[in-house]
Parts: structure tokens; C-alpha cells; sequence
């Protein structure tokens, strides 16, 4: 969807700035039997793409290798994932954000 894509750009971006101030993270956050570690790092958001409405939603997001963010997507109900993003982002550094 064209309007979902554009308000996720600037979204985007300001997540991209975020997480530069922050500080890089260096491996996957989710760690699920099997991760690549550092291989293929990119963010994996707790909701669908057509399911993301607000900035809140977007940011919603952890750093995932290509495997763990396969399974988040493709073996996880959608519940389920929500549910274990949301652990892993409170589980996380406080320094990092």
C-alpha cells in the first residue's frame, strides 16, 4: 500500500537516527535456536507492515539476524511475536533504547 509505505519512510528514518545516536547494535537480539548471529542484521517489527499505524508501532522493532527474522515472521502467530518483540525490547540495554 502506497500510503502505508510513504508514512513509514519518515518513520524510518527517524528510527535509522535514533538507533545511530544509540549506538550499533552487533548481533541479533532475538537469538533463537539456530540464529546466524551477526548475518543479515535488520529490524523486525512486532506487527505487519499493514498493521503499523503509529510512531509507537514502528519503533516496536529489535534487531534480528535473516534466520530469527524469518521465524519471527513465518513461525510466530502474530500474537506470539508481538508478545516476544515486546520481551526482548524490555530485556534490553537501557543505555541502548
Amino acid at each position: 500500500n502506497f500510503m502505508v509505505a510513504k508514512r513509514h519512510r519518515a518513520w524510518h528514518r527517524q528510527l535509522s537516527q535514533h538507533w545511530q545516536n544509540k549506538g550499533v547494535i552487533e548481533h541479533c537480539e532475538v537469538r533463537m535456536p539456530g540464529c546466524f548471529g551477526t548475518y543479515g542484521l535488520s529490524p523486525a517489527h512486532s506487527k505487519d507492515r499493514d498493521e503499523i499505524h503509529s510512531k509507537e508501532d514502528f519503533f516496536e522493532v529489535v534487531c534480528a539476524c535473516n534466520f530469527c527474522h524469518t521465524a519471527l515472521d513465518q513461525k510466530m502467530s502474530k500474537d506470539a511475536r508481538v508478545i516476544f518483540v515486546k520481551n526482548v525490547i524490555a530485556q534490553r540495554d537501557t543505555s541502548f533504547g
